[in-house]
């Protein structure tokens, strides 16, 4: 794999794997979108308040909040990288060193530290 793409070099090293027995790297972006109301409770605090806005905002997550009366209306993003690299890793038979082909295998990992990878496996189709 050249140098013309350093950051996915640096993605598969930060995944372990060496760059040159790379087979192939896929990464998919995933963004997800909810809104949510909800009625609020009456307080003291917030009796003299007609509207009360939040935002909250960082790498992965994106929020933004209203509460107009009893009602609160939240809006959130969430954005997150699935990092994914099929690799030749050991032999079918090491003792017959270069006579013997490598396994695929694979490495999935999130860039979000808020998420984890649940399912993945690799099939391999022999006929």
């Amino acid at each position: 794999m050249p140098n013309i793409y350093p950051e996915i070099i640096y993605e598969i090293k930060n995944l372990k794997v060496n760059p040159m027995i790379v087979e192939h790297f896929s990464e998919t972006i995933i963004q997800q979108q909810k809104d949510i109301i909800t009625k609020l409770k009456d307080s003291l605090i917030y009796d003299t308040v007609l509207v009360r806005v939040f935002n909250y905002h960082d790498e992965f997550y994106t929020i933004k909040g209203i509460a107009i009366g009893d009602t609160q209306k939240v809006h959130i993003e969430s954005r997150d990288s699935l990092i994914q690299v099929v690799y030749k890793g050991e032999r079918f038979k090491p003792w017959l060193w270069i006579f013997s082909k490598r396994k695929l295998e694979q490495v999935v990992s999130c860039k979000n530290t808020n998420s984890k990878v649940e399912y993945s496996r690799i099939i391999e189709v022999v006929q």
